[in-house]
């Protein structure tokens, strides 16, 4: 199963170069009654699954599925939950984070390179009982480089890497909807 997942996330990444040649970041337009000065940041309501895997053990990936939904366009705030599998440790992870996004082409726009803040706590489970962390959670944080490719208006795919504590390393490709 990790092979195979794995396997799709490289064909993935190798078919970005096509998408990113004949695709430009989305602009959302501005109101013509707004005046010039005035600020326009939130505006875009989106929601998506994902593909998830993080280093949390050293060597090896747990592999999962997560839901994340976010509101702005420019920068988005919104939150994130991710379910991670460890069959060799027999140990498993909930995720549930708070996210801030910043999209890199400015503040109209809701499409191509972004950076990421999360922060929340990682909840750990083994087989049937809970680990003592569990009882409160371990301090989750990390920061996510993505780009989101838009399929039609209201679809997107979005790959992601991501680095933070208590994993080391993770990726992500997430598809979902915005409004």
């Amino acid at each position: 199963m990790k092979k195979i997942l794995l396997l799709i996330f490289i064909m993935f990444i190798a078919a970005l170069p096509s998408f990113s040649q004949e695709e430009e970041p989305v602009k959302i337009p501005r109101d013509e009654n707004m005046e010039p000065d005035q600020k326009l940041i939130f505006g875009d309501f989106w929601i998506g699954p994902s593909i998830e895997a993080a280093m949390y053990n050293s060597g090896t990936f747990n592999i999962g599925g997560g839901i994340s939904f976010g509101y702005g366009k420019g920068a988005s705030i919104g939150l994130k939950t991710v379910y991670l599998f460890d069959n060799e440790n027999n140990t498993n992870i909930l995720e549930l984070m708070f996210l801030l996004r910043f999209y890199f082409f400015g503040r109209d726009y809701c499409s191509g390179l972004f950076i990421q803040i999360m922060g929340g706590q990682s909840l750990f489970f083994r087989q049937d009982e809970m680990s003592i962390p569990t009882r409160w959670g371990i301090f989750n944080a990390g920061i996510n480089l993505g780009w989101r490719f838009h399929i039609g208006k209201l679809f997107y795919i979005e790959p992601i890497i991501r680095a933070g504590y208590p994993y080391f390393l993770g990726f992500a490709v997430s598809c979902g909807v915005h409004f």
